[in-house]
């Protein structure tokens, strides 16, 4: 009796120590896992810093830095020599040496200001030229909006050989010297950049003629406008079709805030959807187009009191932006129920915009188009990068503007 009383203690301790082995194993385990998370965040800290850096800073503002940089040394130059002369006039002209280091200051500073796309490609050099990649625009004016549409409809053919995109000279001009350039092996296209755009538009009134960030859904929506509209979609109501199409420059979609909703959600809720008043309103194409223009409408107005908030003197509008990732494919299909004819239609993206920012009016704008070769290139203003294709949708899932190009069936 005894004998198994102490076997049965004998068990109870054994299973109090696995108890407490398996309580450090646990412990061990958890904090291993804990510093190979803190490990492997830390690594990757450098590589997504120099990928915010790419893609977040304009290469056009770090052109500019040089500018200013080069000004300065030309200053410190002179205050150097002027120095000097004082130091030589009081302690005698040895002192006269110190003009030399003032010298080439003046010298490195006047390089700087006068050629700073120069030093910038030697300070951040591009990776070897690849026939028949896309090519850099200069921005000379806070117009990266610009340069970013031109990059998507420079790399979209149907949209760029267009009757609407050849009757503004403007484009045709920028058009011609981007062929120019990847035709001559060069990387930047010079003498036409996105202030030709700007001007345009600020002609029609819907930018502002100064260096002031805009939308580059402007840009889509002044080239599609009436009566060059990419979209003529027949619209019924409770059933009832309408008499007039329903003329679009591009396909706008809808978000909410702090919602992820997928894109194909949103793409088959803009041909089907109820109004305020609770009515059914289908949209339908008389066939499936060539392109699909979309944008997400990432900004709004937040209102205050069911009223928008002023902000300023001018009676504008407090913005905001969803900032959301969306779930973007790839690869989508145009339903047949969203065509008159029954046929459904493949499409690829081959290119979107990127807003880096909180509002239309800050931040900067950089496209990503896809080769024929199936590449993804980054275009930021004038550098053109090759970026991987794993990059690319993580980055088409916090798109703005996107092009899908319709696509033969696969059988």
């Amino acid at each position: 009796m005894m004998l198994l009383k102490n076997t049965a203690n004998l068990k109870k301790k054994i299973m109090a120590i696995e108890a407490v082995g398996n309580c450090f194993y646990n412990i061990d385990m958890a904090l291993g896992s804990a510093l190979y998370s803190v490990r492997t965040t830390i690594s990757s800290i450098p590589g997504a810093v120099q990928r915010q850096l790419d893609d977040c800073c304009s290469t056009d503002c770090k052109v500019y830095g040089l500018i200013v940089l080069g000004r300065m040394l030309q200053a410190t130059a002179i205050l150097g020599v002027a120095g000097c002369i004082f130091a030589a006039v009081m302690l005698g002209p040895m002192a006269l040496v110190g003009v030399i280091p003032a010298i080439a200051s003046a010298l490195l500073g006047t390089y700087m200001a006068a050629c700073p796309d120069d030093v910038h490609d030697a300070i951040f050099p591009l990776p070897p030229y690849v026939v028949d990649q896309p090519v850099g625009l200069i921005n000379t004016g806070n117009n990266c909006w610009a340069n970013a549409s031109m990059q998507l409809l420079m790399n979209s053919p149907n949209l760029s050989t267009s009757m609407a995109a050849l009757r503004i000279p403007e484009v045709q001009q920028i058009a011609q010297a981007y062929t120019a350039t990847k035709n001559a092996g060069e990387r930047v296209v010079r003498g036409f950049d996105g202030q030709l755009i700007r001007n345009v538009l600020n002609a029609a009134g819907r930018v502002h003629p100064d260096s002031v960030q805009e939308d580059a859904a402007e840009f889509f929506e002044y080239l599609f406008e009436v009566p060059h509209s990419l979209y003529h979609l027949q619209e019924t109501v409770q059933g009832v079709p309408r008499h007039q199409t329903t003329d679009l420059p591009l396909i706008p979609l809808a978000l909410e805030q702090n919602v992820s909703t997928p894109f194909n959600d949103l793409l088959n809720h803009f041909f089907n959807f109820q109004d305020e008043a609770g009515q059914a309103h289908s949209l339908r194409f008389a066939t499936a187009p060539n392109d699909l223009v979309v944008q997400l409408r990432r900004f709004y107005t937040p209102l205050r009191d069911g009223r928008p908030i002023v902000i300023d003197a001018q009676g504008h509008y407090q913005e905001a932006r969803h900032n959301q990732a969306i779930a973007v494919p790839q690869n989508t299909t145009l339903e047949a129920r969203h065509c008159q004819d029954g046929q459904a239609a493949n499409y690829e993206c081959d290119g979107f915009i990127v807003q880096f920012g909180n509002t239309l009016n800050n931040g900067h704008y950089v496209a990503y188009v896809k080769r024929p070769d199936g590449s993804w290139w980054a275009c930021n203003d004038r550098r053109a990068r090759q970026i991987t294709p794993e990059y690319a949708q993580q980055l088409m899932n916090q798109g703005y503007i996107y092009h899908y190009r319709k696509v033969p069936a696969t059988t």
